[in-house]
C-alpha cells in the first residue's frame, strides 16, 4: 500500500534515471559500453522523463484531491475541484473604489466628463473616474473612483493622491482619510477556495453554524478577505459578533453593508442578535536594519513585501493570538541581494489583540 508520503513524493529526471539504472544493474543487466547516439543508450533517459513526468501528475492529482495539499497546486486544478464538489468558484482580484472629493475652481464649471475621463494618480496605482463628472464652478462633491489595475495597489494610504494625470484645468481631487468603499483584493488563493468549498456542507444546516459563515462571507463581500467569528454568546444567549477586514484593513462601512443585508436573514428565529463589526486595528511599529549585497531598491520592495505580508496575516495574528517574528522574515529574506535582518522594538513572539487585524509600521533603514 503506498503511503501519504510516497503519493506526493516526486524525483527529477536525474533522480529517476539514477533510479532506473540501479534497477537495472540490480537484474544483472550490463548498461555500460553502448554508444551515446544509440536506442539502448537513450532509452533509459526517456523512460526516465515520462517516470517525471507521471510523478508530477500523480502527485499534483493526490494534493488536489485531499485540499490541505492543494497551494502547491496549480490553480486550475483547484478550480476544477472546487467546480465539481462543491459548486464554488474562485474569487478573482477585485479594484479598490474609493469616494473622493472633487472641487472646481471658482473660475469656471468642469464638465460634463464622461466616466473613464479622469485618471487620477495615487502613486502605487491610477483610478478613473467611475461616473461622469460635473461641477459648479467653485464646488465640491465626492466621486466615485476605481483603481485601473485589480489588486491591493488601489489600497493607498490617505492623501496619496497628487493630482491627475488626465485632468481638466481649473479641477483638484483629495484623498482623505476613511475614503475608501471596497479595498482591492488579490485572487482568492487555493486554500481559501477549499476552505469556501468545505464550507458547503455547513451552510445547508438550518440557519448554518460557525462552519457556513467561510461561505457566506466571501459570497456576500469579496473584498472581504478576513474575518473571526465570536460565538460565545458576547451579546446575550444566542449572540454572535463577527469581525471582519479587507486586504488593506477593518472592514468599510459599504461592505458591512452588503454582510448585514446578506447574513442577518440566514439569522435563526429565536436566536440572538448577530452583529458584523470591523476588525479592531492594532499598529505594530518596528525598526527593521536591512544588509544587502546591493541596496537599489530593497527599501521599496521591503516596503511593498510587508504591505503584501500585512493584507494576509490572519485575525490576531494567527493561532493563540501570537505573531511569530518568523511570519515577517519570510518575505524579506525572499528579496534579492537581502542576507540579513536586524529587528527592533520586537521580539520573537507578540501578543496580538484577540481578533485584531495588523498594521505594520516599519522603519526601514538598508546598508551594505
Amino acid at each position: 500500500m503506498i503511503t501519504l508520503a510516497q503519493a506526493l513524493a516526486t524525483n527529477t529526471d536525474d533522480e529517476n534515471l539514477a533510479a532506473f539504472i540501479a534497477a537495472l544493474n540490480a537484474l544483472g543487466t550490463d548498461v555500460a559500453g553502448f554508444s551515446p547516439y544509440s536506442v539502448s543508450a537513450g532509452l533509459p533517459s526517456v523512460v526516465a522523463r515520462g517516470r517525471t513526468r507521471e510523478q508530477s501528475i500523480r502527485a499534483t492529482v493526490v494534493r488536489a484531491g485531499l485540499g490541505d495539499f492543494a497551494n502547491a497546486v496549480p490553480d486550475e486544478w483547484v478550480d476544477i475541484l472546487a467546480r465539481a464538489w462543491w459548486s464554488v468558484e474562485r474569487i478573482p482580484a477585485t479594484k479598490a473604489r474609493h469616494l473622493w472629493p472633487l472641487t472646481a475652481s471658482a473660475a469656471g464649471a468642469i464638465g460634463p466628463v464622461a466616466a473613464g475621463g479622469l485618471i487620477a494618480d495615487g502613486g502605487t496605482s491610477l483610478f478613473q473616474n467611475v461616473a461622469a463628472v460635473s461641477l459648479a464652478a467653485g464646488e465640491t462633491r465626492l466621486f466615485e473612483f476605481e483603481a485601473r489595475t485589480p489588486g491591493t495597489a488601489g489600497n493607498i494610504a490617505p492623501g496619496a493622491v497628487a493630482g491627475f494625470q488626465v485632468g481638466k484645468a481649473g479641477l483638484s481631487i483629495a484623498s482623505p482619510a476613511g475614503s475608501l468603499l471596497f479595498a482591492g483584493r488579490p485572487k482568492e488563493t487555493n486554500a481559501e477556495l477549499v476552505r469556501k468549498g468545505r464550507a458547503r456542507f455547513p451552510s445547508m444546516s438550518v440557519a448554518g453554524n460557525a462552519l457556513a459563515f467561510d461561505l457566506w462571507i466571501p459570497t456576500a463581500a469579496p473584498s472581504v478577505t478576513r474575518w473571526a467569528v465570536d460565538d460565545t454568546n458576547p451579546n446575550g444567549p444566542g449572540s454572535t459578533d463577527i469581525y471582519h477586514a479587507n486586504a488593506a484593513g477593518p472592514a468599510t462601512l459599504p461592505e458591512l453593508a452588503l454582510l448585514n443585508a446578506y447574513l442577518l436573514p440566514k439569522r435563526g428565529k429565536g436566536t440572538g442578535p448577530l452583529r458584523n463589526l470591523p476588525a479592531p486595528e492594532q499598529t505594530l511599529s518596528f525598526g527593521l536594519v536591512i544588509r544587502a549585497t546591493s541596496v537599489t531598491g530593497v527599501a521599496i520592495a521591503a516596503a511593498a513585501a510587508l504591505q503584501n505580508l500585512e493584507a494576509t496575516i490572519p485575525l490576531g495574528g494567527g493561532p493563540a493570538s501570537v505573531l511569530q517574528l518568523d511570519t515577517l522574515r519570510e518575505p524579506l529574506l525572499a528579496i534579492p541581494s537581502v542576507y540579513q535582518l536586524l529587528f527592533a522594538g520586537i521580539g520573537e513572539t507578540t501578543q496580538i489583540t484577540a481578533r485584531a487585524v495588523l498594521e505594520l509600521a516599519a522603519t526601514i533603514e538598508v546598508i551594505p
